[in-house]
């Protein structure tokens, strides 16, 4: 889990904002 929460953190960041546009509920749940 660790590994791939590093690769996905970079892309986090950028799907969190995408992903609050989405959905609202995702967005903070993942952050």
């Amino acid at each position: 889990m660790k590994k791939i929460s590093m690769r996905k953190t970079e892309t986090v960041r950028l799907t969190s904002a995408a992903q609050t546009l989405y959905s609202g509920d995702c967005g903070p749940v993942i952050a």
